[in-house]
């Protein structure tokens, strides 16, 4: 299903994205600021309770930035890696070859989610490395290990959600729109059956929670998991097991779709 060259060719022509280049660089130099100033803040105030509580918090908002920004390059790859096949006119082309548009389709999004996911993994390991020279620092991997599982989970929600909107857009708008429904999904997500009576919130939040993968939900367990917050096995099983369906679901909508298509 997954056709090797696309990935690797999606993968090369993505990582030369200005906006992905611009929010690694800028990721980088948010952790190297951040733990020289809580370096020079613990420097002055000298005191070792202080010191731990400032070394912990480092860590939490370090995660925290680079969880914002793996979305963010997740929402960027996700509004153009259709949408510039579609406007370079290279789209007919690439279809002519023995490719089907299913292929196609989970080979993009598949090179996307890479990218999206090493761009993350890179930035933490950097600022954990960083973060590990304080010699105050705790840092619990086994935490780090399931934060990481399922932001990567949520940033395949991402992708797919913002590839499936880049069809019928340009890329400012993809841009814009997937944004949107990202805040939606996690707003609404964590706000479900608050509305008492029948409203258009309600049915906006019912459609996000029940239609949609649970971007808030998964982005809630990984965060948690950062907080070191342990979690039933079966709530895990079934966010999972719900994010795989809702995940093929809009997979084969986004497929009928595109078959349907001239190009």
């Amino acid at each position: 299903m997954i056709n090797k060259t696309l990935l690797i060719n999606t993968i090369q022509k993505e990582i030369r994205n200005k906006g992905v280049i611009f929010l690694f660089i800028f990721t980088i130099l948010f952790i190297l600021v951040g733990h020289k100033a809580a370096v020079t803040i613990k420097m002055s105030l000298n005191e070792s309770n202080m010191n731990t509580i400032i070394s912990n918090s480092s860590q939490t908002v370090i995660i925290y930035f680079i969880s914002f920004c793996a979305n963010f390059v997740a929402i960027i790859l996700a509004s153009t890696i259709f949408r510039s096949d579609i406007s370079s006119r290279v789209l007919p082309q690439i279809l002519s070859f023995p490719i089907s548009r299913l292929s196609y389709i989970v080979s993009r999004i598949t090179g996307a989610w890479l990218l999206s996911v090493a761009y993350f993994l890179f930035s933490l390991i950097f600022g954990m490395t960083i973060l590990m020279t304080s010699e105050s620092i705790q840092i619990d991997f086994l935490s780090i290990v399931g934060s990481f599982a399922f932001m990567s989970i949520e940033l395949l929600g991402v992708i797919l959600l913002g590839a499936f909107i880049s069809f019928y857009g340009n890329r400012l708008m993809s841009f814009i729109i997937t944004i949107v429904v990202y805040i939606l999904s996690k707003s609404y997500t964590q706000k479900l059956f608050e509305y008492e009576s029948f409203s258009l919130g309600k049915m906006v939040n019912l459609f996000m929670y029940y239609c949609t993968p649970r971007l808030g939900e998964m982005s809630y367990i990984s965060e948690s998991y950062m907080a070191g917050k342990v979690f039933d096995i079966s709530q895990i099983i079934m966010a999972v097991v719900h994010f795989t369906a809702t995940t093929g679901v809009w997979l084969f909508i986004m497929k009928t779709l595109f078959d349907k298509r001239e190009v």
